[in-house]
């Protein structure tokens, strides 16, 4: 409602201020109006929030196994872990020839090496450091990150198909160190009971993005003694029955990994006893059992 003063009210039939009274209320009306030729305002538009794209994973074509070399994803660069100098030798490739690029310094023994499957990580077990350790190298850039303290005398090393979790096998603790390889830590430790030298390691893969599923197998590299006598097994027969043992693991998450079960490599009569009777004499004579005997020169069994 507009209210006029008491002047204009006492002027009602002015035709001046009723124009100003109908100006006044056609202004008013016309607050929301837009003026000729202009652009109509409109709400602005409702942004929607734009979702964080979540980041790939790259994973490894194929099962992994422990080894002293390793290629980059690409192939364009050869790791080598040289065991007789606390050294890392890069190999460039290209036109189907290698020259080395550079060494990079390591532990001492350097055995084993796993390279990321983005190809920005590589790990390296150092046997010879006491405590055992593990090198972590920037991979593209080349050059050491860090170290990260194992079991005594690490060898083989593998890394989950993510590699988001790296396995090593310390060889004289018969343990198998679990490495986040995010948070660079040990994370598990997992004790071999009737472990005999674990050396090398392999893990499975089915091609996806979940490594909870996947097992890693775990070598033994001493063979150790039977339970009872091999099926055949006479009493002139002092083989002692040694068998070979591979410890399956499971990955689950990494912290939680354990033993699932030990498969037994059967044995085999080697001829040979561990008292080694099969062996003396001097002379430079060795006595063998007659059907294993061998000439050398001869060529003759």
């Amino acid at each position: 409602m507009i209210y006029l003063s008491g002047r204009s009210r006492a002027r009602q039939g002015d035709p001046v201020t009723i124009g100003r009274v109908l100006l006044l209320m056609a202004g008013v009306a016309c607050l929301g109006c837009n003026p000729p030729g202009s652009v109509p305002l409109s709400p602005a538009p409702s942004q929607t929030p734009t979702p964080t794209p979540t980041p790939s994973v790259v994973v490894f074509a194929t099962p992994q196994h422990s080894s002293s070399l390793a290629l980059t994803p690409g192939g364009t660069a050869l790791f080598v872990a040289n065991g007789g100098v606390p050294k890392v030798t890069v190999m460039q490739s290209g036109s189907g020839t290698l020259h080395k690029q550079l060494d990079i310094t390591v532990g001492a023994e350097p055995t084993s090496i796993a390279i990321t499957p983005d190809g920005q990580r590589a790990y390296v077990t150092n046997r010879g450091t006491v405590p055992g350790t593990v090198t972590v190298l920037h991979a593209t850039l080349r050059f050491k990150l860090s170290d990260i303290a194992v079991g005594t005398e690490p060898c083989g090393c593998v890394l989950s198909p993510t590699g988001r979790w790296l396995f090593v096998a310390n060889a004289m603790s018969n343990s198998i160190s679990v490495i986040d390889t995010v948070a660079g830590v040990v994370v598990n430790t997992i004790a071999l009971p009737d472990g005999a030298f674990p050396f090398a390691l392999a893990c499975t893969n089915d091609g996806d993005t979940d490594d909870a599923d996947e097992k890693v197998l775990v070598t033994q590299f001493f063979g150790q003694l039977g339970d009872g006598e091999r099926p055949g097994q006479t009493l002139g027969d002092t083989d002692q029955d040694r068998v070979g043992k591979v410890s399956v693991i499971d990955v689950r998450s990494g912290s939680d990994a354990t033993v699932r079960a030990t498969i037994r490599l059967a044995s085999r009569d080697s001829g040979f006893g561990a008292d080694r009777t099969e062996f003396g004499g001097g002379g430079g004579r060795t006595f063998c059992r007659a059907d294993r005997a061998r000439r050398p020169r001869s060529g003759t069994t």
